[in-house]
C-alpha cells in the first residue's frame, strides 16, 4: 500500500506549482469586458429611464391640457352661454317663426371650369 501511495503522491509532488494569486491575462481581459458590458447596459437603463420620466411628464401635461380643453367645450357649448353672447353682439331671438313661402333658389357662380349641372329630377321623358 505504501507503493501505491507513493506513486500517487509522485507526480503531485513532480509538478511545477501554480502561483494561485495571479490569474491568467485572458481572465483579466474576459472580467473586464464583463465589467465593461455591465457598465454600458446600467448607463443605457439610466437613460432610457430618464427619457420615461420626461414621457410620463408630457403625458400628465396632455391629460390636463385635455381636461381644462373638455371642460372649456362644455361651457362653449352650454345654451346659455352661446345666448349671453349672441345678445352681447346684438342678436335675439326672433319673436315670431317666418315661414318662407318659395324656397330660395342660389345658382352658384360660373367658372368656367366644369360643365353646367342638369337637374337630378327632369321633367318629362
Amino acid at each position: 500500500m505504501s507503493h501505491t501511495r507513493a506513486a500517487l503522491t509522485a507526480p503531485h509532488a513532480s509538478r511545477r506549482r501554480i502561483d494561485r494569486s495571479r490569474f491568467p491575462r485572458s481572465w483579466w481581459m474576459v472580467m473586464g469586458g464583463m465589467v465593461a458590458a455591465v457598465l454600458v447596459m446600467y448607463v443605457h437603463t439610466v437613460i432610457q429611464e430618464a427619457h420615461l420620466n420626461r414621457m410620463k411628464k408630457d403625458i400628465d401635461a396632455l391629460r390636463e391640457m385635455s381636461i381644462k380643453d373638455r371642460m372649456h367645450l362644455e361651457m362653449v357649448r352650454n345654451p346659455q352661454v352661446i345666448d349671453k353672447k349672441a345678445v352681447l353682439i346684438g342678436m335675439r331671438q326672433p319673436q315670431e317663426v317666418v315661414y318662407v313661402k318659395k324656397p330660395l333658389v342660389v345658382k352658384p357662380p360660373v367658372t368656367g371650369l366644369l360643365p353646367p349641372r342638369r337637374p337630378l329630377i327632369q321633367e318629362g321623358y
